[in-house]
């Protein structure tokens, strides 16, 4: 720990479980490039609040991001908390982060943060109804 303070390397972060997630559109889907898309990380039970998230813009994917404890939404509720996650993908029509009814979105529905490091692709292609 003390090479790691002299290296500037907080402990927690290199503990904290990261997910590699190559994000796309359906390419049938018509949008502005400047919708706003969300990726998130959500425990399988409990809150609906993300544990991790990127808001990205629609124009930019797809592209390749990586969720950790360094993108919790809330102090103290990150990826270190849970062993498994689902992973969602929205292509918000309002550019709000609360799911509506338009919406385009994907998800998997299991993620297992036990290997540290996981990565996945997932392609929005659902429209909300």
């Amino acid at each position: 720990a003390r090479a790691q303070n002299r290296l500037g390397i907080e402990p927690q972060e290199q503990l904290s479980p990261q997910v590699e997630i190559t994000v796309s559109i359906d390419k049938s889907i018509q949008f502005d490039p400047n919708q706003t898309v969300f990726v998130a990380l959500v425990a399988i039970s409990g809150a609906p609040m993300p544990l991790a998230a990127k808001k990205l813009r629609a124009g930019d994917l797809p592209t390749t991001i990586t969720l950790s404890n360094a993108d919790a939404v809330m102090e103290g509720y990150n990826l270190s908390s849970v062993n498994e996650v689902k992973a969602v993908a929205r292509l918000s029509q309002s550019g709000s982060a609360t799911p509506q009814i338009g919406d385009w979105e994907a998800a998997i529905q299991l993620v297992d943060l036990s290997s540290q490091k996981y990565s996945l692709a997932i392609e929005i292609s659902r429209q909300r109804l």
